[in-house]
């Protein structure tokens, strides 16, 4: 089996654009709702953006589905958070291992990586790399 890598982009503070430089080599970008924007602030050419689309400008989500992104819209009322719909994603991707980039501002906290999120990703390696104010990139 090949080994892929998904990096999965969530939304939130703006992430330090000295991230890019860190990520592992990757063969596939899942943009989770307004994560869309930090995508594209860090260069990252994106393949798929997933979620009920509430947070995310209308416009940048336009651009990208007529530049080819495929864009999954999920009902807003749902009993998984679009973080955790990019998991999924990434894992029915048949990712083996998954970079999760964030800004903070508490998402992973609220995303339930540690129940339903972390099953999805069961048998994948999965980082974060998170921006700290003070610190710049962590974790990966």
């Amino acid at each position: 089996m090949v080994e892929t890598t998904a990096v999965v982009v969530i939304g939130g503070p703006p992430i330090n654009k000295s991230v890019a430089k860190y990520l592992p080599r990757y063969d596939y970008v899942i943009a989770a709702d307004s994560g869309l924007h930090s995508a594209i602030d860090l260069g990252l050419r994106v393949n798929l953006v997933i979620g009920d689309m509430d947070s995310v400008d209308p416009a940048v989500l336009m651009s990208a589905e007529a530049n080819g992104v495929t864009v999954q819209r999920m009902p807003h009322d749902k009993d998984a958070t679009d973080t955790e719909l990019a998991l999924l994603a990434a894992v029915a991707h048949g990712s083996r291992q998954i970079v999760l980039v964030t800004g903070g501002g508490g998402r992973l906290e609220r995303c339930g990586l540690e129940h339903r999120g972390g099953e999805a990703a069961a048998g994948r390696a999965v980082r974060a790399a998170v921006r700290r104010p003070a610190a710049g990139v962590d974790g990966l």
